[in-house]
């Protein structure tokens, strides 16, 4: 699809040919806005010099594998446009009152119906009120709202802190509800190119019902057998409900059926299983 000829048809029909054209471009990594305007460093577009920065209109490049792609690239175009004229005309260019004004006169959307959410990667936790937050990328020092102002008076309070319980993407593989291919994993000694298929290998967490969890011990104590065994670990899980979907008996004493998991290479999974672990 041809950006620049839609441009033209949007600036003839709605603007009377006002906009001079910015630089269009595709992009491939935005997922939930299906665009962006970037301001130039001046609305005189014929006043150019070597230090000069253009005003830009991204599309996203997704919404050519929509269903209706054509229609979707054209009222993201032409939103985006509403803020590329309100700039030249040295207007606030975001989303005031001028902005849904020519907007609704223009019969464009106010939201990309077509968003692609990147999934949740991260869940963290309050060990204070035990609630769980899921998020898209790594908090920094971020602590429970709900406990800051219940019992710090609206302050930041260390002991609030949230702290990170799982890696969520790495669950759904080692629980087998995302299907994904080995990784490959380098081998041997350096400068051979030996590679060998990576795989999860798990161990009873020791956590009983109705008992107080000593899980930090027992992980302790298998990564160190791991160590002995010289099994080098990749990536690390524990899964405090064991396998998603799996039923237990409620009863006292019983495991709850908590679990850690290791993912190591292939062919250490003897040297895990003299450790522990067992291979799925």
């Amino acid at each position: 699809m041809d950006l620049l000829a839609f441009f033209q048809e949007i600036n003839a029909r709605h603007f009377d040919g006002f906009l001079e054209p910015p630089v269009l471009r595709w992009n491939a990594r935005l997922r939930t806005s299906s665009g962006r305007f970037f301001p130039g460093s001046s609305t005189n577009l014929l006043r150019k010099t070597a230090f000069s920065r253009p005003p830009i209109i991204e599309v996203a490049s997704y919404l050519l594998e929509e269903e209706q792609a054509e229609i979707h690239v054209r009222e993201t175009l032409a939103h985006e446009m509403i803020h590329y004229w309100l700039w030249v005309r040295k207007r606030p260019h975001g989303h005031s009152d001028e902005f849904y004004d020519k907007m609704t006169l223009m019969g464009a959307r106010r939201y990309n119906p077509v968003p692609r959410r990147r999934p949740f990667k991260y869940l963290y936790g309050c060990n204070h009120c035990e609630s769980r937050f899921k998020s898209r990328r790594l908090l920094g020092k971020l602590a429970c709202a709900k406990c800051c102002k219940t019992h710090g008076n609206g302050k930041y309070q260390e002991r609030f802190r949230l702290m990170l319980f799982e890696k969520l993407m790495l669950l759904l593989v080692a629980s087998g509800l995302l299907i994904s291919p080995a990784a490959p994993v380098l081998a041997g000694a350096r400068g051979s190119h030996k590679q060998e298929h990576a795989i999860w290998v798990s161990a009873p967490d020791g956590s009983l019902q109705c008992e107080p969890a000593q899980v930090e011990a027992r992980a302790e104590s298998l990564r160190a057998a791991l160590k002995r065994e010289g099994v080098q670990v990749l990536e690390w899980l524990h899964l405090r409900d064991g396998k998603p979907g799996v039923m237990r008996m409620a009863l006292c004493g019983s495991p709850t059926g908590g679990e850690f998991r290791a993912r190591i290479a292939e062919s250490e999974v003897k040297r895990a299983e003299a450790a522990g672990f067992k291979a799925e």
